[in-house]
């Protein structure tokens, strides 16, 4: 069982425009309102991902740029990529299933639940 502490003390030093604070982001995230915001976040993503591993699940990484458009008909972005072309991959459907007939049973791609 996991137990989370968090003693945030907030204080307002001035208002800022949504813009201002997007144009400067660096700066904004040094902020305490958003850095507890990335380490609740942390925190959750750290519990889910101990939670499927218990569950049998494996955390797959698949490749990210590819050297053919593979999409079936979908839009690719293509990059230039040294002398040559490489394409990013919008799905990583194929490499789960290459992972599910080499036998693993469950497995998971670190965005696949998360709408990224």
């Amino acid at each position: 069982m996991l137990y989370f502490k968090f003693s945030l003390q907030f204080q307002t030093l001035s208002r800022v425009n949504q813009d201002t604070r997007l144009d400067n982001r660096c700066i904004d995230l040094r902020t305490p309102v958003n850095q507890a915001i990335y380490r609740v976040e942390a925190g959750v993503v750290k519990f889910f991902m101990e939670y499927l591993t218990n569950a049998g699940f494996v955390n797959i990484h698949t490749p990210k740029m590819i050297s053919a458009a593979s999409e079936g008909g979908a839009n690719v972005f293509k990059v230039s990529y040294f002398s040559g072309s490489a394409y990013l991959a919008q799905s990583p459907q194929l490499y789960k299933q290459m992972a599910i007939a080499a036998d693993f049973e469950r497995v998971r791609f670190f965005c696949e639940f998360t709408h990224t």
